[in-house]
């Protein structure tokens, strides 16, 4: 990517995980004879397990031995009923001695998922760097330079800058991602709809959600509306018996016309979203590369990026 940054995939997920309440739901399992114990049969080390568990995911630690004792006390003493136990994160998330645990983990669960864990040691560098290039170019009268960087600067700074907002109320979570994303270590957001494994269909995305487009179109459109970088989408040329030119043609339309999006790189191998594996479907399905640029006749003005199979320059000379 332009100066070595890095782009973001499975880009601006959180942004639109909410939206995805159709698509490609796992399958569910039903098995008989086995109802949901009565709460007072659970065991004392079970509760002590479950608020373990509570405090690591909410304030990212273990309970003490006073904290431990007091909460499995309360939540048996409660019989253990959902109120208690949201009673229970509730106080985690507002306490004045645990809501610090709670920010910080937030915080640094967002930089995990949107910036592939950068330390603040590392954004700090690369704000400083933006802004002495900003003085830099103001010292030599380029005053558009500057701004550039002293903007690029200011996207880095309210990222350090997210987690005491947020612990001060001044923004929710999804104008906390919001900034995750909109900065200037991105170049752009992909999106991934190629990917087959099991794994990412459980999760509502990937490749099965070449199955549906308008889906991808108003997620696509959220993250339009979320930041000022490029959103693009990565696809295949069709899913199992959803293969034809036509249903191809209606996904690109759909997502390019509702959703906004102006450039695809289509992986031009189909994919089977079972009875390959990831690997197989790099490898097996066939290439068909006549597709894709057909594809482009159809939507010139759109960026049409191929992939899959392309191993030297004399293919790519050969594709331009």
């Amino acid at each position: 990517m332009a100066n070595g940054t890095t782009s973001l995939g499975f880009l601006g997920l959180i942004l639109w995980m909410a939206s995805a309440s159709i698509g490609c739901k796992p399958e569910e399992w039903n098995f008989p004879d086995n109802d949901i114990p009565a709460y007072a049969g659970v065991s004392t080390l079970t509760i002590s397990n479950y608020v373990n568990r509570v405090y690591i995911d909410c304030i990212g630690r273990e309970p003490t031995d006073m904290e431990m004792d007091s909460t499995v006390l309360f939540l048996e003493t409660e019989g253990l009923i959902p109120e208690a136990r949201k009673n229970v994160v509730r106080g985690l998330i507002t306490d004045e001695y645990t809501s610090v645990g709670y920010y910080d983990k937030v915080y640094s669960d967002l930089k995990a998922r949107f910036l592939e864990g950068a330390s603040d040691a590392d954004l700090m560098q690369r704000y400083s760097n933006l802004v002495f290039n900003a003085i830099n170019d103001s010292l030599g009268g380029n005053m558009v330079g500057y701004n550039a960087f002293m903007f690029a600067a200011g996207r880095v700074k309210a990222v350090l800058d997210g987690r005491e907002d947020y612990a001060n109320g001044e923004l929710d979570l999804d104008i906390f991602c919001k900034r995750m994303c909109w900065n200037s270590v991105y170049d752009e957001i992909n999106m991934n709809v190629g990917c087959p494994s099991d794994r990412v269909q459980r999760g509502t995305f990937g490749a099965c959600l070449m199955a549906e487009p308008e889906l991808v179109a108003r997620n696509v459109a959220a993250m339009i509306d979320a930041v000022d970088i490029p959103v693009t989408v990565k696809c295949r040329i069709g899913i199992d018996d959803q293969d034809s030119e036509a249903a191809l043609t209606d996904f690109v339309g759909q997502v390019s016309e509702k959703g906004g999006c102006q450039r695809f790189i289509i992986h031009a191998r189909k994919a089977w979203l079972q009875g390959l594996s990831p690997k197989e479907n790099r490898d097996i399905p066939p290439l068909d590369y006549g597709r894709v640029k057909r594809l482009k006749q159809q939507f010139p003005h759109l960026h049409i990026g191929i992939n899959g199979g392309i191993k030297d320059l004399d293919t790519v000379v050969d594709m331009l």
